[in-house]
């Protein structure tokens, strides 16, 4: 099956868009710049839809891991075309902590929170620190 469960096909194609961005060098950073922030937007903008679960009436956490992914990829984008500069370890250690804070709640609740929304989110966590990496070693 093509999309894998817990994903939207948007979040999908948004993702792969901003992703591809991030990875091709173009001379400008329009691009890795504006699809970075189109994903953040989407992120912020439909929590409520991407993070719930049939079954589930847990709004508070959708919004809030629906503005936790928006905030990281806005960092994404930003440190992708070095718009911080010699300031950038502030913004990656901001990350590493949403990150981390996601990871746990995760972790700490596996119990609660259904197998979908926990595998999906630790795939989206592993997506964004292989970009990272990827930022960090070769721009």
């Amino acid at each position: 099956m093509l999309l894998k469960k817990g994903f939207k096909p948007e979040e999908l194609i948004f993702g792969g868009i901003a992703i591809s961005a991030v990875i091709l060098e173009t001379k400008s950073v329009v691009p890795a710049l504006v699809s970075c922030y189109l994903l953040a937007f989407y992120y912020l903008l439909f929590c409520w839809y991407l993070f719930a679960v049939k079954n589930e009436k847990r709004i508070f956490r959708s919004i809030s891991f629906g503005i936790l992914y928006s905030i990281i990829w806005s960092i994404i984008g930003s440190c992708s075309v070095k718009m911080f500069g010699k300031e950038a370890w502030f913004f990656y250690s901001i990350e590493a902590l949403l990150l981390l804070a996601i990871g746990l709640y995760l972790f700490l609740s596996r119990k609660k929170n259904s197998d979908v929304f926990t595998s999906s989110n630790y795939c989206r966590i592993s997506v964004v620190v292989l970009v990272n990496i990827f930022i960090l070693i070769w721009k």
